[in-house]
């Protein structure tokens, strides 16, 4: 039983006092202000304190009748009356690395009068200052970086920011607004950052995608609050790409503005480049030192994880790593922990986000270190963290672990108590931490064909159509039932809470079908498909393997193809019939849509397509079966499907492809809309399935990878397309104004707001949202799982869209706890004389 104080809220404030009672000195008189304090006249003035970089906003009070003029807000610990910012030497290997930061990209012959190009001192600068610092001044530029962040340039920052975003974020829009403020800055750059490049079992290595989408949020943001984006430059780098490729896209953002030839451009990314290495290398070095002499000294060291714009900026993170040396620990930069692939452990090597790589690598290091402690710096709206997190538990094993959420609404107090509880902990800890890998069961093909494969209900045609489409091929596959709350409930009971909502939903209904039947765990398997990120999708399948483990089905394997090859993890037979079950999923769901608005006889399009589902299942589960006749014949039954009545409005259906499919998860938005009296028109599953295909041939131009990758990335992509043709063409009268325009439609109106560069639903959501528009929609509905990287990124532009186009664009966060489409009854509500109750 857990007892709760119904005074918790003061058990802090009460435990000080005592504290401060024990401390009084015998006899000696209180410095209580006296219980009237707060009718007293009380006024506060700010400055800001210049004797370090933490630029601290210091508050003072003149109280009514009080002589002494209390000040508050040294982030550095320091008194009111020292003149000098108080330093720990436990914190020097942050100083020194701030140090190597400024100095490695430095080009000493620079001219004085040198022109400046504006970066801001936010986000991936905290990495590669090093690397613009020298490539601007090779070409004669002056990196001019924005002084560290203040409590004025974060709060602009929050203002400023359209929709929900991460703290980080919203100080980098601080940050750049600042600088086009400033009238001798004329250019602000702001690069599109990818990834890094491809290492030995680290193939991919992105940034999150709130990072990469920022110079696209911010420029709409801006332009919103009436800044000159124009003024913004934004190539898109991706390590991962040829020199050619980098220095064209260098060359296409800077060289024409800046003057700059694209010879000039190579030589300076060439020179740049090594200033990075250098500063990477020394940090490795330096690192490399302290530890041996930490260990050799036998100190207990704390090491502080989390992304460089966390760690390192003291505006954030509230001086919090200057605090924890001021307690008597060494800390370390978590990139001053070795690193290399083999650092990081096997089963973790599918994380894609370079940063999380490092983060991972770094606790592994400190589990096996008995004199190591780590403090986790994260943020809340992190995306990547939400699965990071329980990675590092999972890690840390039973060694103790620290994790502190930063965000604009907080002080130190609370944080700073939480530490000295941590403190305490490891003060006291001396035995070993035990090892926790996560079990991982192989399976081949022949033992997934031994077992039931579960498929996720993304879809209400599509899944049960896939389900059949591999029994043809002999395996014993079953779509999970439509999930419910409780379903919901006992997937939400296995994860922390914030991660997206189909990657709860969907462990969800595995496990609620396993408790249902009792299961033998040697006798199932799950089907739960990957990607290379940036999205938290890719991730799913590992989170998904802890919570088995966890739940006792540890033997339960995971089929997990992946979009980096359009899914060739599944033979070419399985996947053409796979495609087709898509396709066709897609195309009766559509038809539905359609025609039960319209539908004379309530209830009949469910019953004709009920019966046209079975037809098709059959036809799909039987390898020599009449697939196409099938489909003709499913077709004529909803042809006959009595219908009448004036147009209804138009609703484009758009975002994140699991929600917006999933009954359960958007609520049944597509039913809601035609309660209200609408007609839904659902973006479809194979859209995905074309745009990886699109991204296949992108990537075999961007990168280089030959004649041979590209012709077949380009074959595969015509043939994909070929089939979605010749379904519509079946179709004919019934679908006729409902075709799908191509993903290179989707793509170039999309691209107007999201570079090509940054890869996921974004692009999509906002380009196939633009086209509905043209195809007479009246409204367009976003749904996105809560805390969805790409749903933000998209909200923050709709904005803009939204006006552009003419339309008003409802962007609907789901989490499973209901209530989020009865939204759009005011939406209907504006149509004269409309019903709208649901």
């Amino acid at each position: 039983e857990i007892i709760v104080s119904p005074y918790c809220h003061v058990m802090g404030a009460y435990g000080v006092a005592l504290l401060a009672k024990e401390a009084q000195k015998v006899n000696e008189p209180s410095r209580f202000r006296g219980f009237d304090l707060s009718e007293r006249r009380i006024e506060l003035a700010e400055e800001t304190c210049k004797l370090c970089q933490n630029n601290c906003t210091i508050t003072h009070a003149n109280i009514e009748s009080v002589a002494e003029k209390p000040s508050w807000g040294y982030l550095c610990g320091r008194e009111p009356d020292e003149k000098k910012a108080r330093l720990s030497d436990q914190f020097d290997l942050f100083t020194l690395r701030d140090k190597l930061l400024k100095t490695a990209g430095r080009v000493p012959e620079l001219a004085p009068d040198a022109p400046e190009i504006g970066i801001p001192m936010s986000l991936t600068s905290y990495t590669f200052r090093p690397l613009w610092e020298r490539f601007f001044g090779r070409l004669g530029y002056r990196g001019r970086f924005t002084s560290p962040t203040g409590s004025e340039t974060s709060k602009h920052g929050v203002s400023l920011v359209a929709g929900e975003s991460c703290y980080p974020i919203k100080i980098s829009t601080g940050h750049v607004a600042k600088l086009l403020d400033s009238e001798s800055v004329k250019w602000a750059f702001v690069p599109l950052m990818v990834a890094e490049e491809e290492l030995t079992e680290l193939p991919v290595r992105t940034f999150c995608p709130l990072v990469q989408g920022h110079p696209a949020v911010l420029k709409s943001s801006l332009a919103a609050a009436g800044y000159d984006v124009s003024r913004i430059l934004s190539p898109a780098i991706d390590f991962r790409c040829p020199e050619k490729t980098t220095v064209r896209r260098l060359y296409e953002a800077l060289g024409e503005t800046l003057g700059l030839s694209i010879g000039e451009i190579r030589a300076a990314w060439r020179s740049a480049q090594e200033a990075q290495e250098e500063f990477h290398d020394k940090c490795q070095s330096e690192g490399k030192k302290a530890l041996e002499a930490i260990k050799s000294r036998g100190e207990t060291a704390i090491v502080i994880v989390g992304r460089p714009y966390n760690t390192f900026d003291n505006g954030a993170n509230l001086s919090l790593p200057l605090k924890i040396a001021q307690y008597g620990y060494r800390v370390i930069p978590v990139d001053f922990m070795p690193f290399s692939p083999e650092l990081v452990p096997e089963e973790y090597r599918g994380v894609f986000w370079t940063y999380g790589q490092r983060i991972i690598a770094a606790l592994d290091q400190v589990r096996r270190s008995d004199n190591l402690f780590a403090v986790y710096l994260t943020n809340f709206y992190c995306g990547p963290d939400s699965f990071l997190l329980s990675y590092a538990e999972q890690i840390m094993g039973s060694k103790p672990l620290l994790i502190l959420t930063l965000d604009e609404h907080g002080a130190d107090t609370g944080y700073i108590t939480r530490l000295e509880a941590y403190l305490d902990v490891i003060a006291a800890r001396r035995a070993p931490a035990e090892v926790c890998p996560i079990h991982i069961p192989r399976a081949s093909h022949e033992e997934f064909r031994r077992r039931k494969i579960w498929i996720p209900p993304m879809h209400p045609f599509g899944a049960p159509i896939s389900a059949d489409a591999f029994k043809a091929f002999g395996y014993d596959a079953e779509a999970l039932p439509v999930e419910d709350y409780e379903a919901f409930e006992i997937g939400r009971s296995k994860t922390r809470g914030d991660e997206c909502l189909p990657a709860c939903v969907t462990i969800g209904a595995l496990l609620k079908k396993f408790r249902d039947i009792d299961t033998d765990p040697s006798k199932h398997a799950f089907f739960m498909p990957t990607a290379p990120g940036p999205c938290r999708f890719g991730q799913y399948a590992l989170l998904h393997r802890m919570i088995l483990n966890d739940s006792g089905y540890a033997d339960v394997p995971i089929l997990s193809p992946s979009s980096t090859n359009t899914y060739m993890g599944l033979e070419n037979p399985l996947r053409r019939r796979l495609w087709l079950a898509l396709l066709t999923g897609d195309l009766f769901f559509k038809a539905g849509c359609h025609i039960r608005p319209y539908e004379l006889q309530k209830g009949e399009t469910d019953r004709v397509l009920e019966e046209a589902l079975n037809i098709l299942r059959v036809a799909f589960a039987d390898r020599g079966g009449d697939i196409k006749g099938a489909i003709s014949e499913g077709i004529e039954l909803l042809r006959c499907v009595p219908v009448g009545g004036d147009p209804k409005p138009l609703v484009g259906i758009v975002g994140e492809i699991y929600i917006r499919c999933n009954a359960f998860s958007n609520e049944d938005i597509v039913r809601t809309i035609e309660l209200l009296g609408g007609e839904a028109w659902l973006s479809p599953t194979s859209e995905w399935i074309l745009y990886t295909s699109y991204l296949q041939e992108f990537n075999a131009r961007e990168k280089s990878l030959g004649l041979r990758a590209l012709i077949g990335a380009n074959l595969k992509k015509h043939f994909l397309q070929r089939d979605e043709h010749r379904l519509y063409e079946m179709a004919g009268e019934l679908l006729k104004d409902r075709h799908e325009p191509s993903i290179e439609q989707i793509i170039s109106e999309g691209e107007r707001y999201i570079p090509i560069e940054f890869r996921g639903e974004s692009i999509l959501t906002i380009g196939r949202a633009i086209i509905f528009a043209r195809q007479g929609a009246s409204l367009v509905v976003d749904c996105e799982p809560f805390t969805c990287m790409h749903g933000t990124i998209s909200d923050a532009i709709f904005q803009e869209v939204s006006q552009t186009i003419g339309i008003p664009i409802v962007n609907m966060a789901y989490d499973g706890e209901g209530g989020q489409n009865s939204r759009l009854e005011v939406f209907f509500a504006n149509r004269e004389g409309a019903d709208v109750s649901v």
